[in-house]
């Protein structure tokens, strides 16, 4: 993961999910694998029984917590 502030390499400026960029006082969520969305496009993913990252598809649940 980067320093985790967004856009700061052009790299995390916008949201995977509605594609579009985060703008500065929008609720964000960085995953364990270091990809970052907004928090109401996360919450929505993970509404329909996803439980992947909706950018790489690493599992977001751990072998010890399933």
């Amino acid at each position: 993961c980067s320093d985790g502030s967004v856009g700061s390499d052009n790299t995390h400026v916008e949201c995977a999910v509605c594609l579009c960029k985060f703008e500065e006082g929008v609720e964000i969520r960085q995953l364990p694998c270091c990809h970052l969305f907004h928090r109401s496009c996360l919450d929505k993913w993970l509404d329909h029984q996803q439980i992947t990252c909706p950018m790489c598809r690493s599992c977001l649940i751990s072998e010890e917590a399933a």
